[in-house]
């Protein structure tokens, strides 16, 4: 995981003890679900191979700035 903000020159790595904050697959199928109940906008890209959401856009009211979630799965591995 990296912390990717507009104002970093460089993605910095995120240390392992702050993975927790960090949403898993598992939470990325429920916040889909979640956005989907409830009629946002939901634009979600998956895996070819195993399946998981690669990227998601989610826009929770069409006419509000900055409600908009938009992430991107980089790389997967196992929590130990």
């Amino acid at each position: 995981m990296r912390y990717a903000r507009e104002d970093y020159v460089a993605d910095v790595e995120l240390p392992a003890d702050r993975w927790r904050w960090f949403r898993t697959i598992d939470d990325l199928f429920d916040l889909v679900a979640s956005a989907q109940s409830q009629s946002a906008l939901v634009r979600v890209t998956f895996d070819e191979q195993y399946g998981y959401p690669r990227t998601i856009y989610i826009d929770y009211v069409a006419d509000l700035v900055g409600d908009e979630v938009d992430m991107k799965v980089t790389s997967v591995r196992p929590i130990h």
